[in-house]
């Protein structure tokens, strides 16, 4: 290749290193992007850039452009089969040139070296290079466009949008927006737009985020004040005057004078749903009791708070209250202010706030009405309003909104809103209506809603005071929409009205067209057309062949004159001939009836739309000004101010009409020239021959019909649109899968993975259950969930993708090694800091690991501390937050999504994008399949609708119409209605009896530590079990316990943690429980609270409890400093404690372990002492049990619940009897059930001298209130009072001459529970408390009571049909 070649290939071909994101104009904006991150040390697939130096080469040499250009010219791009042809023939020209031999060998030498690392290629000796090309297997490559016009910029970053999101609205900042809800993609968003003159909703594809280096915008004012700042090569719309009809223009050309489009009116949203108070009512502190929302403080009076109804139902009287608060109100602490001295405005107010319940017994006070509500104040700030930082009054003047949900509804309601607004801020004076404020998001929204109203206005922005002033052509209008309330006011608007209504002529010139020669001419030919006509001789100028006029005689003789010769002739100096004339005259020299002229007299200069429309009526020509029919108008631009960029620029992508309404007011803009998505792009591309042929068929595709449209549309030059091409090797994945740097599902701050063996396909697609590791920020990992994956996804030798099914072994085999789980979080972390945001980033293993793509999260995490309990039906993975119930609506086939009503839980094998709809009106959702990254989990996180995925079995477990509680939080599915509960978690106070938490699920471990316990009383495995959707059977069959091991020690490492100490419970499956837990034993039993489970089962099946002996041994070992406690559950006899000894000694359990039991049963009462002699380090109550038990009452049984009571005299014979028992052996005392925490056991234990006490993270810091009460009411001492000691070493005394009647120890029960001080001097308690201290022979309780993976090559093909056997377990052994 001669010098000027080496020159040119230089030029053609660029490598990723040699970009950056700067390089637009070489590399297009998607081959920016990809350089960018290579450049900052990220794992890239390796390929290379054919620059659009190299396009316009392509062109020039094949001598195609003179083609294009005779194809395009004269273009009518409205003709669609005449823009198809002239397409489809570019494309043919350039799909079938030559490529020009120079270029083609410098995309050649690039992809023969795609696979050689660039520092050795620049160090190769000669020759090197043909030896690795001549043995070198062509890769597969990726063949992509990449646009060099993508994404220019758009709207300043505080402009004011209203669109609507998944069908609900949002009016706020664009960058406000982009924070909530990301590019959109994941949402059904929705923003009003330009179509046929007409405003109407319109569907976004994409929200845009532009860094720029500018920094000068542009500020348009027009004629009524409505303001847009956009960039200065943005494109506007502006109305061409010559032929009324809009067209694209750069912002750098605007004058003074254009008119731009705005929003007439906006169409009406019609979402009127109830107000859920809790969706605005959030906070650790909320509580909801009797119904009502109330906000817990550390005040013992918080409870008579004027608490919030769950719902607010939509209405004038609410409408109106909103209006009149962000207007006149103010809040101080908890309490809500609205202050005027119209008192019938105030009462108004107060009908509204007793109506829901929160101004009872309150009266106004001088001017003012005062709402002490602390959750109404939260209320008011979420949808109205946060209060700024300001010191001292006016907080809220500046921050004040219009609430989202307001612009959804009737103009009924809207109209009582602004009602509010005007009674409250506006006036009426001879300039007409006002309204004034200093909030900027206030004034804009209540902007748009006067533009769904379709009434005109005028704004004004001085130095942050926001006027609006209603068109006194449109007061009629607002007094029928909106009105007053005030009658002072009411009564000037008539006159007001009236008044206007007398005068003759009524100015407005606002708008207006301005008339000139071109549309004169233009309309006059329209109105000539249906005037009639008569044959005239007429005079032709025989040198420019124009027809010559007549003028005036000279000496007799006619003359003519010609225009365009600027001539004069006599008339034999002229050609005469017959023409067909407008017979505008009469014999007489007059206009005919009808003839006149439009414009006769002169018109021209500007003229309002009212006199235009009343000649366009006279001449039947209503047409030509249709444009102005609409609910779009043209306003003339009144101001174009440079001011200084302050950040990003935004704009949206809307296809089809490609405008959106943004700014004050709503000013039609353009958008930007992003052809992202116009061209084409090409997987899989195999050989050299392919590669040439795919990057033509890239270039031509730069003309596709929509791209050639597109670019008319918007005013681009064709021959100006240059595009880059993107190769880049396809990765042949071992491994694949997401990562979320930051958890999408909770505020932790944790990484999280999923992965898949195969291609990512699988995984995107939701068809394959991955892997899912979560690591923390300092890349530890914390926790591994090993899903069954069964198949994966893999490329044929022909590049294409099919399904293979995987051997048992590599079905359950983790995915991904230490090593490769450390570092993807790595680069996760690294992706987010660099891009100044959490990544959504896609990554392939093929011996090396690889970002292939890297986004923005589009969803928050929401804090959320519900607890959720009942009877679970189904586990799953946690996909989105939240709780819902509802009836089941199974869902195999897309005819049945009509089913799925508001409110129903939907339940389907996997969602797909059909189901959208159908996913709004749910109110949880559970598939079988899918992860975190599937279609249901990232369209339910975005609907914020509470979500489980991978359930397996879920659309054969659930029962149609069953009645399920869909808990987003933890993956369950749970039985009936399940109550939700919001709860605050606080700070225990200090006490000598130690108080404990229960944490079943390791996700719930943060939260209670925060409630200040050091140690955890209870631990039940089954939370961890039905998390790893496998029951502990299972394991022993499929001789897979250490996978059993694994997941239990992850999950009890994690409860660990924060705390001190932890007590395990193993097992205790009933049979009737977790039966949809796979390898679950099918069987009967006839009372399974008696049957095989707690400690006999786990005696019978020694290897189960070895593995569970065996992960509490791994928390040990991992925690040396930690104590860990096992409890075996449902003890009745010794043998059961020496064969759990045993095992402990099997598996060398460590000395900071130490084995208790669980008291649940009468036996374990009445042997309490051989069960202490026999080495038990603590024991620990489980009331519930024991409570049934000694009750013979089935505790889930609801006819006979009022009878169910751990507080009856049997059951507290019972703990105060084991507790004496236990301190003689100095075996420590602690209870466990929910008994614990009641304030009244609480009491009571503590007076029996109990070591610890377990309860409910929320409930823990009032137990220990109780308990340092009835501490502190015997004084300091470590030992408690002299009536509460048991004497050790008295004799054992007749128990039936000294047990009281069960009348007097129900009655000294009771009196526990009112008061706590007088307890324990009674002599009747006394008298209990000696009648207990006997042995157990003589009491009777009675009946009252990095490997490396092998590779996928051998894999075969699964069809569809073997696919869908997968899902039913029928696999063979592939490998």
């Amino acid at each position: 290749m001669n010098a000027e070649g080496v020159i040119q290939s230089e030029a053609f071909i660029k490598w990723f290193a040699d970009l950056s994101n700067k390089d637009v104009g070489i590399a297009g904006g998607k081959g920016a992007s990809l350089a960018e991150m290579y450049n900052h040390g990220f794992p890239i697939p390796p390929g290379f850039m054919i620059t659009a130096q190299a396009y316009q080469y392509f062109i020039e040499k094949t001598g195609l452009a003179n083609q294009i250009h005779a194809q395009l010219h004269k273009l009518n791009i409205e003709d669609t089969a005449r823009l198809n042809e002239a397409s489809q023939k570019i494309r043919a020209l350039i799909d079938n040139a030559q490529m020009p031999r120079e270029l083609e060998m410098a995309i050649i030498e690039a992809y023969d070296i795609l696979d050689v690392e660039r520092g050795a290629m620049r160090h190769a000796k000669p020759g090197a290079l043909d030896i690795l090309r001549l043995g070198h297997e062509p890769p597969f490559v990726a063949v992509r466009s990449s646009a060099t016009t993508e994404d220019l910029e758009s709207i300043s970053e505080n402009e004011h949008i209203l669109i609507k999101v998944d069908g609900k609205p949002v009016y706020d900042e664009i960058k406000t927006i982009y924070e909530r809800f990301g590019d959109c993609t994941l949402h059904d968003v929705e923003v009003p737009a330009m179509e046929d003159n007409q405003i109407r909703w319109h569907k976004v594809q994409k929200l845009l985020k532009h860094p720029t280096e500018k920094d000068i915008l542009y500020r348009i004012k027009t004629v009524t004040g409505r303001e847009i700042t956009i960039s200065p090569q943005h494109t506007l719309i502006i109305l061409n005057e010559s032929t009324l009809s809009p067209i694209v223009a750069d912002a750098s050309t605007m004058r003074i004078g254009t008119k731009i489009p705005v929003i007439g009116a906006i169409p009406e949203i019609n979402n009127e749903d109830p107000i859920i108070v809790g969706d605005y009512v959030a906070g650790t502190d909320v509580v909801i009791k009797n119904n009502r929302i109330m906000i817990r403080n550390n005040s013992g009076n918080w409870s008579i708070q004027h608490g919030m109804p769950q719902k607010i139902e939509v209405s004038e009287d609410f409408a109106y209250f909103l209006g009149l608060y962000v207007s006149e109100g103010s809040t101080y602490e908890h309490q809500t202010s609205i202050t005027n001295y119209n008192h019938a405005l105030l009462e108004k107010a107060e009908v509204f706030c007793r109506k829901i319940g929160i101004y009872e017994k309150s009266t106004m006070n001088k001017h003012s009405i005062r709402i002490n509500s602390p959750s109404f104040v939260r209320f008011l700030h979420k949808s109205c309003g946060e209060p700024s930082d300001k010191k001292g009054k006016g907080k809220l003047c500046r921050t004040k909104k219009v609430p989202n949900f307001v612009f959804g509804w009737s103009k009924k309601n809207i109209g009582a809103f602004l009602r509010g607004c005007f009674d409250g801020d506006g006036t009426v004076g001879r300039t007409g209506i006002s309204y004034c404020t200093t909030s900027s998001l206030l004034a804009g929204g209540i902007l748009k809603l006067i533009e769904i109203l379709n009434i005109g206005f005028t704004f004004n922005n001085n130095k942050g005071i926001f006027k609006i002033n209603i068109l006194f052509s449109d007061s009629r209008k607002y007094n029928e929409f909106v009105g007053f309330n005030d009658s002072n006011k009411r009564d000037r608007l008539i006159t007001f009205i009236d008044e206007y209504a007398a005068k003759e002529k009524h100015f407005d010139f606002k708008y207006n067209v301005r008339i000139n020669p071109v549309l004169s001419a233009s309309i006059k030919k329209q109105i000539d057309a249906d005037l009639p006509t008569k044959e005239i001789e007429s005079a032709f100028c025989r040198i420019c062949g124009n027809e010559a006029g007549q003028t005036s005689y000279y000496k007799d003789k006619k003359r003519y004159y010609c225009e365009e010769c600027n001539k004069t002739y006599y008339e034999e100096e002229v050609d005469k001939r017959i023409l067909k004339k407008i017979d505008y005259f009469d014999d007489n020299g007059r206009f005919k009836r009808g003839a006149t002229p439009w414009n006769y007299g002169n018109i021209s200069g500007k003229v309002s739309l009212p006199q235009l429309r009343k000649f366009s009526d006279r001449h039947d020509i209503e047409k030509t000004f249709s444009l102005f029919n609409g609910t779009v108008k043209w306003e003339e631009i009144k101001e174009i101010i440079e001011v200084k960029n302050t950040g990003f620029l935004y704009d949206f992508s809307v296809p089809k009409v490609e405008n959106f309404a943004g700014g004050f007011g709503g000013i039609i803009t353009h958008n930007s020239a992003s052809f992202a998505g116009q061209q084409d792009s090409f997987l899989a591309v195999k050989g050299k021959v392919q590669l040439i042929q795919k990057v033509k068929c890239c270039f031509s595709s730069l003309f596709t019909a929509r791209a050639i449209y597109y670019r008319q549309k918007k005013g681009f030059e064709h021959d100006k649109a240059y595009l880059a091409v993107v190769v880049q090797k396809m990765i042949n994945s071992q491994k694949s899968g997401v990562i979320f740097s930051k958890n999408p599902l909770k505020n932790d701050n944790t990484v999280v993975i999923e992965a898949v063996w195969g291609l990512g396909e699988g995984i995107v697609s939701g068809r394959i259950l991955p892997d899912q590791y979560q690591v923390g920020p300092d890349t530890e990992v914390q926790e591994i969930k090993v899903a069954d994956k069964k198949v994966a996804m893999a490329r044929t030798s022909s590049g294409a993708v099919e399904g293979v099914k995987l051997t048992p072994e590599r079905s359950s085999q983790q995915v991904l090694s230490g090593y490769e789980i450390k570092r993807l979080a790595q680069y996760a972390l690294q992706l987010e800091e660099h891009y100044g945001k959490p990544q959504d980033i896609e990554f392939a293993i093929d011996r090396e690991i690889y970002i292939v793509q890297s986004r923005p999260i589009t969803t928050k995490a929401r804090e959320d501390t519900r607890e959720i309990t009942g009877n679970v039906l189904l586990s799953g993975m946690a996909a989105s937050p939240g709780v819902g119930s509802g009836k089941v609506r199974i869902v195999q086939d897309l005819n049945e999504l009509d089913k799925v009503q508001q409110g129903d839980i939907l339940v389907t094998e996997m969602t797909n994008p059909d189901m959208v709809v159908s996913m709004q009106r749910a109110a949880g959702i559970v598939t079988n399949e899918g992860g975190l990254t599937s279609h249901a989990a990232i369209v339910s996180r975005e609907m914020g609708i509470p979500c489980i995925v991978a359930t397996r079995n879920a659309t054969t477990t659930l029962k149609e119409g069953q009645i399920v509680t869909v808990d987003g939080f933890t993956g369950r599915v749970i039985e009936g209605y399940a109550e939700e509960k919001k709860v605050e978690i606080n700070p225990i106070v200090k006490t000598r009896t130690k108080i404990k938490v229960i944490v079943d699920l390791p996700d719930y471990a943060p939260r209670a530590a925060l409630s200040g316990a050091k140690s955890v009383g209870l631990v039940r495995l089954e939370g961890i079990i039905a998390m790893g959707g496998k029951h502990p059977v299972w394991y022993i069959k499929n001789n897979k316990l250490r996978d059993y091991i694994a997941s239990l020690s992850s999950g009890l490492k994690k409860i660990a943690a924060p705390f001190e100490e932890i007590w395990v419970r193993t097992s205790d499956i009933r049979s009737d429980e977790y039966r949809h837990l796979e390898g679950a034993p099918q069987i009967t039993e006839g009372n399974p609270m008696l049957g095989d489970h707690g400690a006999r089962f786990s005696v019978r099946n020694i290897d189960l409890l070895a593995a569970e002996f065996q992960a509490i041994k791994e928390v040990a070992d991992e925690f040396p400093n930690k104590i860990i406690g096992i409890m075996m559950p449902q003890v009745i006899s010794v043998e059961e404690v020496n064969a759990a000894k045993q095992v402990a000694q099997g598996v060398h359990m460590p000395s900071n372990t130490k084995i208790g039991i669980m008291v649940e049963t009468p036996a374990a009462v009445q042997i309490i002492n051989e069960l202490c002699e026999a080495g038990i380090a603590f024991v620990s109550f489980g009331t519930n049990d024991l409570t049934q038990f000694t009750l013979a009452i089935d505790r889930n049984n609801p006819s006979i619940q009022e009878l169910y009571n751990e507080m009856h005299p049997a059951v507290l014979h019972s703990l105060s009897y084991v507790i004496r028992r236990c301190k003689k052996y100095g075996v420590e005392t602690s209870i466990c059930g929910q008994a614990g925490s009641r304030p009244e056991m609480a009491r009571f234990l503590v007076g029996e001298g109990i070591d610890s006490i377990s309860c409910n993270a929320d409930a823990a810091r009032l137990v220990s209130e109780n308990v340092a009460a009835v501490e502190a009411s015997h004084g300091a001492d470590s030992e408690p009072p002299m009536e509460l000691r048991r004497p050790a070493n008295k004799e054992p005394r007749n128990t039936r001459e000294q047990t009281p009647s069960q009348h007097n120890i129900l009655r000294a029960s009771m009196d526990m529970t009112e008061n706590t001080t007088e307890v324990h001097t009674r002599s009747e308690e006394d008298f209990i408390l000696k009648a207990l201290e006997n042995t157990t022979e003589e009491y009777n309780p009675g009946s009252e009571t990095k490997s490396d993976v092998p590779s996928l090559n051998d894999a075969i093909p699964v069809d569809s049909e073997h696919f869908n056997l997968l899902k039913e377990d029928k696999v063979v052994d592939v490998f």
